[in-house]
């Protein structure tokens, strides 16, 4: 008897007829197809290094394709709290030189090469207010906690044979957290069909980081079924920090933007 009073409220309110979905919960999987733009600069104490386009340089491919998972769990119609994460990572090398050069004799081989590596994490959980949620339209501000985490290698090699092999490397591995705020909005175009924006921003200065996020994502959703639904989406990705070094400052920009699709998978329970 509980149960059925419970549907006939949901049937009953104008909410759940606009929506034609029950989310107390969702998660969010999907594939983004991304183009990527990575700078570095890496000083010394004695100079200020080279400004490095990582893509170019390195021959690093600018088309990525990755995961993001992201989802919520909605406390009532204004509180909910809220996840997103995303890995990306690529490598590649360059041959600046290989020759080889004859002398009498003598035959020698002569390479130089350089590379990098990079690989970058970023999550954030928001706690969300909307404003307003009339079924129509959702509209609030989020605060609450990103972690960045980077890694970073740049490597070269030059090479005389016979002789030996010269290395050198330079690598950055750091994790920081940053507060984090945003906007968001979720409009019913139809019943299962939803338009949304939101964006995730801020800008910080503390302890050895400096620095600012931003990650916009818009998005159109359709649920064919109420606890199951397919999604397309653009994404827009931008770290950029600066870190203070005993030996040396470094400064790193990471751009990623690029479609995406993705399905979503409901948790029905909202009152």
């Amino acid at each position: 008897m509980v149960a059925a009073a419970n549907v006939e409220s949901k049937e009953g309110d104008p909410f759940f007829e606009r929506r034609g979905i029950d989310d107390r919960a969702a998660f969010f999987i999907g594939g983004i197809n991304s183009r990527a733009d990575t700078t570095a600069q890496v000083n010394s104490n004695v100079g200020i290094g080279s400004t490095l386009l990582l893509e170019r340089l390195f021959s690093i491919p600018r088309e990525r394709n990755y995961a993001r998972f992201q989802g919520y769990y909605r406390f009532s119609r204004k509180h909910r709290l809220d996840f997103r994460y995303l890995r990306t990572s690529a490598a590649g090398t360059n041959t600046l030189l290989d020759e080889d050069i004859t002398v009498g004799p003598l035959t020698f081989q002569i390479g130089a090469a350089i590379g990098a590596r990079q690989e970058m994490r970023f999550g954030a959980v928001e706690y969300r207010y909307a404003f307003v949620n009339d079924g129509k339209a959702e509209a609030g501000i989020s605060t609450g906690l990103g972690i960045v985490d980077l890694d970073l290698e740049i490597f070269g090699q030059i090479s005389v044979s016979p002789g030996p092999i010269l290395t050198a490397s330079e690598r950055v591995s750091e994790t920081i957290p940053l507060p984090v705020v945003g906007v968001y909005t979720d409009f019913t175009l139809t019943r299962r069909l939803f338009l949304s924006v939101e964006g995730l921003l801020f800008a910080a200065n503390y302890d050895k980081y400096s620095g600012d996020i931003s990650d916009v994502r818009a998005a159109l959703r359709w649920h064919p079924a109420q606890f199951f639904g397919l999604g397309v989406a653009f994404n827009r990705t931008r770290i950029d920090v600066d870190i203070e070094r005993s030996r040396g400052d470094v400064s790193i920009d990471y751009v990623l933007e690029g479609p995406s699709v993705f399905i979503t998978f409901l948790v029905p329970g909202l009152k």
